[in-house]
C-alpha cells in the first residue's frame, strides 16, 4: 500500500512540513530563552531580576511551609503497618 508521501501526484508535490507562511515567529528555535541564575544565598534570578521581589515575606514563608507540609504527606507511608 502506498502512503500519501509515496504517491506521485504531479511534478511539484505539496510541502507537508513547511512552516506556516502567515506565521511571524521565527519557529521553535527562534524564541528567546530566559536566563536563570542563582545567588550565593539561593535566591533565583530570571534574566537578572529577582523572581519573587514583589511578594511579601509572610506570603513566601506561608508558601514554603505549605509546600513542605504537602511534600511530607506525599512521602509518608500509605499504611501505618508499613512502618513496623
Amino acid at each position: 500500500m502506498l502512503g500519501m508521501m509515496n504517491a506521485p501526484l504531479d511534478n511539484n508535490p505539496p510541502e507537508f512540513y513547511a512552516e506556516n507562511p502567515g506565521s511571524s515567529s521565527n519557529g521553535l528555535f527562534g524564541r528567546k530563552r530566559s536566563i536563570i541564575s542563582y545567588l550565593e544565598d539561593g535566591r533565583k534570578l530570571v534574566n537578572g531580576e529577582m523572581e519573587n521581589k514583589n511578594k511579601e515575606p509572610q506570603i513566601l514563608w506561608s508558601e514554603l511551609l505549605t509546600r513542605t507540609y504537602i511534600q511530607k504527606i506525599h512521602n509518608a507511608p500509605r499504611d501505618r503497618q508499613e512502618e513496623k
